[in-house]
């Protein structure tokens, strides 16, 4: 204003929903109201800004779909005819579709997060790639700063000084000289140091003679006369077994396998002189071997 004045502020809703002005410090409002409608306040001074706070819930049982509407009317006391007034607005949903708008809500939550899991799918490799190079990247910026740690002291341990009798540790590798000690030894004769081996010795043994070459071609002719009277004497043996015993008969067990008789008829040969037909088998057979004489084997 123009002059020291007071102001009169009102709140106005055009639904019936929880509302209130925020007073400032030092506006009077209505005793026992916990949410004040309007409060006044008086000396304010010449040029002075002041701002005015509401807040008002929106309706959310109505029927149908709508615009709420907030109004605030200053007053001065000096001329109260000549009021300044601010309104906003803000629209709301009805029932029904506070309903569709949840699903909604939900549907469009579903597909985000569809799309989010679809989209790191799609670049999973990728992410993996740089969680690794990420890794190896702090593996490799800590071992550097240990190397450098690490050459830091050493520099530091090059550099400090150290006492010599200490630091000269190559001196317990040092190769120390010693003299030589002669040992004297007693001496003694090549026939003494002979003699005294020989005693010691079991004794020296002949070596054996070469065996005579006709020594060793009659031993060789008696053992091959032997091998030959051997082997005659066992062909004796089995002579007398036939002579004896005759020519073995065959196992009574053979009686007991079925002979199959030959048919020529179910074979086709090719025998235009009638060769087979004609062929006759002979009636008589050797029962026995005959024995050589005894002079046949005699040597």
């Amino acid at each position: 204003g123009n002059a020291a004045d007071g102001i009169i502020v009102q709140l106005q809703c055009s639904h019936f929903t929880p509302m209130t002005l925020i007073p400032p410090t030092g506006s009077t409002i209505e005793e026992g109201v916990e949410f004040p409608r309007s409060f006044e306040i008086s000396n304010i001074g010449y040029g002075a800004n002041f701002t005015v706070r509401a807040w008002a819930e929106i309706p959310l049982d109505q029927t149908s779909n709508g615009t709420m509407f907030l109004n605030v009317t200053i007053r001065s006391n000096f001329a109260p005819d000549e009021p300044i007034s601010f309104s906003t607005s803000v629209e709301y949903l009805g029932n029904q579709w506070q309903t569709k708008s949840s699903a909604n809500e939900q549907n469009n939550f579903a597909a985000i997060l569809d799309d989010t899991i679809s989209v790191i799918f799609a670049w999973k490799w990728v992410i993996i790639s740089v969680m690794l190079s990420i890794l190896f990247l702090r593996k490799a910026y800590n071992d550097r700063n240990v190397r450098k740690q690490d050459a830091r002291l050493l520099a530091e341990l090059n550099t400090s000084s150290y006492d010599k009798a200490n630091d000269d540790w190559m001196r317990k590798f040092e190769r120390k000289e010693t003299a030589d000690v002669r040992i004297d030894s007693p001496s003694i004769s090549a026939e003494e140091f002979e003699n005294s081996f020989k005693k010691k010795s079991a004794g020296t043994k002949q070596a054996t003679e070469p065996v005579n070459e006709q020594l060793r071609n009659a031993a060789s002719l008696v053992l091959d006369a032997h091998d030959k009277s051997a082997r005659l004497n066992t062909a004796d043996e089995l002579l007398d077994s036939i002579s004896l015993d005759g020519i073995n008969e065959l196992p009574v067990e053979n009686n007991a396998l079925q002979s199959k008789e030959f048919t020529p008829n179910m074979t086709s040969r090719n025998d235009p002189q009638n060769l087979l037909n004609s062929r006759e088998t002979p009636s008589d057979y050797t029962k026995s071997v005959p024995l050589p004489d005894d002079d046949d084997l005699d040597l």
